[in-house]
């Protein structure tokens, strides 16, 4: 579901949250279980989820929100621990095989979930610094102009490449 972004298998593992949550397992119950699972290690802020797949425009979750759960992930030792060892790697594998690929010394470092949809692009994960930190991001672009959407990933791409390269301090 994450390397290859498998809506339908997204969509799908919502409703098993639902399922082990002892609800039904539907396209109503999933995104609440999911939060509900969520919300008992990490502060959600106001995030809406309609669905599991990340295909509504009617989701809601602020860049803040999405980079706590990432920060969680990475010093959990629940369910959530890893979670971002299971993303795409840049220049490597999945929906990420073809991006970080030139010279900009990103590729094999960044580990992240895309997120496109015809008006929004995002990109959240973590990548290793210049200096061997570790350092998690959530980027959102939105409202873009279809026409533009992959000059926007370009942009997205530039942050993250710039946060690779750098010593952050």
């Amino acid at each position: 579901a994450l390397v290859h972004s498998d809506n339908v298998v997204a969509e799908m593992l919502g409703n098993e949250v639902a399922i082990a949550q002892g609800q039904d397992g539907s396209l109503e119950n999933g995104p609440k279980a999911v939060l509900e699972a969520l919300g008992e290690s990490v502060d959600l802020g106001r995030t809406h989820l309609v669905d599991t797949s990340g295909l509504s425009y009617d989701n809601r979750i602020a860049p803040h929100d999405l980079t706590t759960v990432l920060q969680a992930s990475v010093v959990a030792d629940d369910s959530l621990a890893g979670l971002v060892s299971y993303f795409p790697v840049g220049g490597l594998t999945g929906t990420l095989h073809d991006r970080f690929l030139d010279e900009r010394n990103a590729s094999g470092v960044v580990h992240a979930k895309t997120g496109t949809l015809s008006t929004v692009t995002s990109l959240a994960g973590g990548v290793l610094d210049a200096e061997g930190r570790y350092l998690v991001f959530s980027i959102q672009i939105d409202d873009v102009d279809k026409d533009k959407i992959l000059e926007a990933r370009k942009t997205v791409d530039d942050i993250v490449t710039a946060l690779a390269n750098c010593g952050c301090r």
